[in-house]
Order: structure tokens, then sequence, then C-alpha cells
């Protein structure tokens, strides 16, 4: 489960490596969005790193990730 806190839209993907660039294709939660998510929604099997990217150079993007059952 992803819950947005900030006020900005974030963007989600997870990575097998913390270096790995950006991916063209991203998992965006807007402003106040909570939203029960599957890693392999995010990306390959076996990714390990979640990677949270805000698009905005002046807002601040909270987010809050619990791990689900």
């Amino acid at each position: 489960m992803a819950s947005r806190t900030g006020f900005t839209p974030l963007k989600l993907c997870t990575a097998a490596h913390a270096g790995d660039p950006v991916p063209g294709t991203m998992l965006e939660l807007a402003a106040g969005m909570q939203h029960e998510i599957f890693a392999s929604v995010l990306g390959a099997e076996g990714n390990t790193f979640l990677m949270v990217y805000n698009p905005s150079e002046t807002e601040a993007g909270g987010w809050e990730v619990m791990e689900g059952e």
C-alpha cells in the first residue's frame, strides 16, 4: 500500500540496483491518493529497490509505504 502525503504527484517503480536509470514508464500517485500496488506492477521480479521520483523542483512530495499481507 502506498499513500501520498504531500502536494505534488510522485512516480514509483522498482529497480534491480540503486543507481539504475529511471525507466520511461512509472506508476504515478496524485496528491492525497492511496493505492494498493503489487511489486510486480512496478518492475521486474527480483527488483529490491523502490524508486520514488518527484518531478517538481519546488514542491515536497511525502509518501508512505506499508507492507501488505
